[in-house]
């Protein structure tokens, strides 16, 4: 089974999405997934001090314009474990460019924790903890010398824009 292309992108979809889990809230490890063999694979420790924001990983039936899965960042108390398929609430998006390429985050929480029931949107979570999401990305390169700009972080409408975005590439290129 190849979480990729075997696990559903959710019923809910665009508002509701599966994840697969690649990377727990306040780990240095970059977890990415091996496309081939769809198991995880270290891909590096990050470089600088910073730990992810929130738990980290992509949407299942999606790819992105850098030919990845949809990256999903989502916004928790509490990490979970990696290669847990979990229900994000879409609540907006990160726009960023990673070595001249667009590789958006959507931004999310868990469906099913009551502590975020009523965050719909990113304007429903507190604007210190955004600004500490765009700072990681815009330094968790730093010492590798690549540019990471973060240009925006848009609201559910624009997070669920990106998912629809996600979707059709993804049966352009595999359907």
């Amino acid at each position: 089974m190849n979480p990729w292309h075997d696990v559903s992108p959710g019923e809910n979809a665009p508002s509701v999405i599966n994840t697969v889990i690649e990377i727990s809230k306040h780990s240095r490890m970059k977890y990415e997934l091996d496309k081939p063999s769809g198991m995880l694979r270290l891909d590096r420790v990050v470089h600088t001090t910073n730990v992810y924001p929130g738990d980290y990983g992509f949407m299942p039936q999606t790819v992105w314009d850098d030919e990845d899965p949809l990256d999903v960042l989502v916004i928790t108390d509490e990490g979970v474990l990696p290669n847990t398929v979990a229900r994000v609430r879409v609540i907006g998006v990160l726009r960023m460019i990673d070595d001249g390429e667009s590789d958006d985050k959507i931004l999310g929480v868990y469906e099913d924790d009551p502590r975020y029931s009523d965050t719909v949107d990113v304007d429903d979570v507190h604007e210190h903890r955004l600004r500490e999401i765009k700072h990681y990305f815009e330094t968790y390169k730093d010492l590798q010398d690549k540019e990471v700009t973060v240009t925006d972080i848009d609201g559910f409408e624009a997070g669920r824009n990106a998912v629809e975005k996600g979707l059709r590439l993804y049966d352009e290129e595999y359907k």
